[in-house]
């Protein structure tokens, strides 16, 4: 999602990108409710939103993804929303497919073995306390214990999933996530030029509209980023 100047805009209704891809996804969902023995003549819409919280957030929102798919819910949800931690376990559930098996190996796999780099887990989180403004416990906490969870995703960005989303195989996605480094510049320059702040905040394979600077589609998705929730 490189490349792109962030930005707040203001767009009344849903982009077309969303509105068909939501659609595709209310054929999925009729289907679901269908072998669940709940008949429905249109798709209802029904969003999924997990909290922040850094750690806990990632395990408590993998454990709803999780549970939803276990009892045949999950392929009823035409929305799966996250901020903060709750992000880093749907970067994971999108990059894999959402193939949760997979992913609950991984974590454990992760954490049977020792195979953190403690070393340059730790150079960065010095690094990060010389340079960052704002240095606190959570840098130390993302660097030295979340980087062992989250490492192996970050190489994975929201256009990697554009074409489940857009064929309505999995929920549309929205991520939120606020870089604190960047918000004192972003309002300086909301306060110049005075806007008219609003917006959606929706990304789906594309630029997200709504989003403050230094949100999830400027970056690779299920990076650790700190915020006052996590």
């Amino acid at each position: 999602m490189g490349g792109f100047l962030s930005g707040v805009f203001i767009i009344p209704g849903l982009q077309e990108e969303e509105r068909v891809a939501v659609q595709k996804r209310g054929h999925q969902v009729l289907r679901a409710l269908h072998g669940l023995c709940i008949q429905a003549e249109q798709a209802p819409v029904i969003a999924v939103l997990c909290s922040g919280g850094g750690l806990r957030a990632h395990i408590a929102c993998l454990g709803v993804l999780s549970e939803l798919r276990r009892h045949g819910l999950l392929d009823v949800v035409t929305y799966l929303a996250g901020v903060s931690g709750s992000t880093w376990a749907m970067s994971s559930f999108y990059a894999k497919d959402g193939n949760l098996e997979d992913i609950e190996a991984e974590l454990k796999r992760r954490f049977d073995q020792r195979e953190w780099d403690w070393h340059g887990s730790l150079q960065e989180a010095v690094r990060s306390a010389k340079t960052l403004k704002n240095y606190s416990l959570t840098d130390f906490w993302a660097y030295l214990v979340v980087s062992k969870q989250t490492r192996e995703l970050q190489g994975s960005h929201l256009s990697g999933m554009k074409t489940l989303v857009d064929e309505g195989t999995m929920p549309y996605p929205i991520f939120a996530a606020i870089d604190n480094d960047l918000h004192s510049a972003w309002q300086k320059e909301k306060n110049q030029s005075k806007p008219n702040i609003g917006g959606r905040g929706r990304v789906g394979g594309q630029k997200a509209q709504g989003e403050m600077p230094g949100s999830a589609s400027d970056l690779p998705s299920g990076e650790p980023r700190r915020s006052k929730g996590s």
